[in-house]
C-alpha cells in the first residue's frame, strides 16, 4: 500500500485501528516514512 500526502488526524474516535488490527492479523507488518509518502508493508503466512 502506498499513500501519498500528509498523515490525517484522528478526530473521530471509531478510527485510527488500522493498524492494530494489521499487526493483529498478519506475521509481519513495517511501515516506512519517505517523501513520496508512507509505505506499509504486510507479510502473512500462507498455509
Amino acid at each position: 500500500m502506498v499513500q501519498s500526502g500528509p498523515i490525517s488526524p484522528i478526530l473521530d474516535t471509531d478510527r485510527g485501528r488500522g493498524l492494530i488490527l494489521m499487526r493483529a492479523l498478519m506475521d509481519e507488518v513495517t511501515v516506512e516514512q519517505g517523501n513520496a509518502g508512507t509505505t506499509v508493508y504486510l507479510k502473512a503466512r500462507i498455509f
